[in-house]
């Protein structure tokens, strides 16, 4: 796949500066299956319809969507974060703010559809804070409103 264990932080740059050039292209409904079968759940739908319309390219201010394929997509975040001994088991990271944390969609079956939030910092004790009881409600109280999650 891609290799970035052996990377200093200019060489991760570097990396992340190729993949974000390639050109972010529309999806269709098979573009999911690689994602659902690395987290090992289905998608829910409203998160699914969201990136059907847009890939994750959003104009925003406060935010980044990260794209489900092509560029510097879902799979490559969740790979390089596997590389630094991270990961985040039924946890899709689909997003940062401004201040570089990471959203994430919950998998998991407790919390299946929430959004959770993870300050950069803490990655390592992977501390996440509730955020949105689904996709749709973050988009409605945080990215419509351009307001991050601690601000």
């Amino acid at each position: 796949m891609f290799e970035v264990s052996e990377m200093d932080f200019n060489e991760y740059m570097a990396f992340v500066r190729k993949c974000k050039e390639e050109p972010v292209k529309e999806l269709n409904e098979s573009d999911f299956d690689d994602i659902e079968k690395t987290v090992g759940a289905e998608l829910p739908v409203d998160f699914k319809s969201f990136y059907l319309k847009s890939n994750g390219e959003v104009e925003s201010e406060y935010y980044s969507f990260s794209p489900i394929k092509y560029g510097f997509s879902i799979e490559k975040h969740i790979y390089v974060y596997a590389e630094q001994g991270i990961s985040f088991g039924k946890k899709l990271p689909f997003a940062t703010d401004i201040h570089g944390h990471t959203y994430l969609l919950s998998l998991e079956n407790d919390s299946y559809g929430q959004v959770l939030f993870l300050q950069h910092e803490y990655e390592d004790e992977q501390d996440y804070d509730f955020v949105a009881n689904s996709f749709t409600d973050f988009l409605n109280e945080f990215v419509s409103k351009e307001k991050t999650f601690l601000i």
